[in-house]
């Protein structure tokens, strides 16, 4: 699992703090490991003394490399209030998106979830539902899901051409 952090501060503690109540529970249950990925704008030592702590839980780690490679290399991303969901949509991986208790959450997906539901956030309590649904039996037609709303988006990025460009001004 990574967890991607956005540019808010208190968006990210807020997140990593709630991860870390389920955290036994990923591992134990799930056996999934947690890395997370900072906004390349945030310092990490900010991040961590923010949230309170010296270093990560034991387990966790940091994604460092390119968020391209990053994603190549899971299957499924929680976050709230990144854009970089969509990225993460466009190369395979599956996205369980947290609703704030704290601030606004910006759904960069919003324009979808009344086709796709399981593009709507969810609160914190309702991961390890979520999750068990996304590495269960359920998989295959989550997995179907993630890749329509794929095409979508696909469709959707059409190449600039001078006929598109003429159109867009």
């Amino acid at each position: 699992i990574v967890v991607f952090l956005s540019l808010s501060i208190s968006s990210s503690v807020e997140l990593m703090r709630e991860i870390s109540v389920h955290s036994g529970w990923l591992k134990e249950t799930l056996g999934l490991s947690i890395k997370l990925r900072c906004h390349p704008m945030v310092k990490k030592t900010k991040l961590l003394r923010a949230v309170g702590w010296q270093e990560l839980p034991a387990g966790w780690q940091w994604a460092e490399a390119p968020l391209i490679d990053v994603l190549e290399k899971t299957d499924c991303v929680i976050s709230h209030s990144t854009g970089s969901v969509i990225d993460a949509i466009l190369k395979d991986c599956m996205i369980i998106l947290i609703d704030s208790e704290l601030e606004p959450s910006w759904n960069y997906l919003d324009c979808l979830v009344d086709v796709h539901e399981i593009l709507k956030p969810i609160p914190i309590a309702q991961l390890p539902t979520r999750l068990t649904e996304f590495f269960g039996q359920d998989r295959p037609n989550i997995r179907a899901e993630f890749l329509r709303i794929q095409i979508k988006l696909r469709d959707g990025l059409e190449q600039i051409t001078e006929e598109t460009l003429a159109n867009f001004l």
